[in-house]
């Protein structure tokens, strides 16, 4: 009985090794910038896992000159928009910038971060071909600075892939091995 036992158990350990398992993917946004009045900040082909299972998460940390309602970024991801932010205006944008209003001025960037959920069946789109390429072009208002940059983009898109495991070669040999204990346990009787 105790030889049944132990082939039941190695059999169950060496199946589940077999099943998919969840991952974290991310994608992060490095600090760019940019000079240019009304200038796009791009960022191109930045590698994602195509196993999506998840709604992809997008924490977005932006400063710059949006002081005014003319002074706004549209966001887009691979043609996918995620609206327009610091124009006032809450209902044409995902994220959750607070009354989407920009409270720092051109004489003082103040760091904000919004977060947007993407869609699951949305980002499985976006990324099918394993690359994104995100795009903040900023509305012609965007024009502080002279010397220094107009405004500032970082960030990250978190979501969770599944991945299959690959058994290790032990795996394999305990499933062997479970064989084997049913195949002499028929003998046996």
């Amino acid at each position: 009985m105790k030889l049944f036992s132990t082939t039941i158990t190695s059999l169950l350990f060496a199946v589940t090794s077999f099943f998919n398992i969840a991952n974290a993917g991310l994608i992060t946004l490095d600090q760019q910038s940019t000079s240019v009045d009304g200038g796009i900040i791009s960022y191109t082909n930045l590698l994602a896992d195509t196993n999506t299972i998840s709604d992809a998460i997008f924490t977005l940390n932006i400063s710059g000159d949006f002081d005014s309602t003319s002074e706004s970024v549209a966001i887009s991801i691979d043609g996918y928009s995620l609206g327009v932010v610091f124009d006032n205006n809450t209902t044409n944008d995902v994220f959750d910038f607070a009354n989407d209003r920009y409270i720092g001025n051109h004489n003082n960037y103040i760091n904000m971060t919004g977060v947007a959920t993407i869609a699951q069946a949305d980002w499985a789109n976006i990324i099918a071909d394993g690359f994104v390429s995100i795009s903040f072009d900023l509305s012609s208002g965007v024009n502080c600075c002279n010397a220094g940059p107009h405004a500032f983009t970082s960030g990250n898109i978190a979501y969770d892939t599944n991945t299959i495991a690959v058994p290790e070669p032990s795996t394999l040999a305990i499933l062997g091995l479970a064989l084997i204990s049913f195949g002499a346990r028929r003998f046996n009787k």
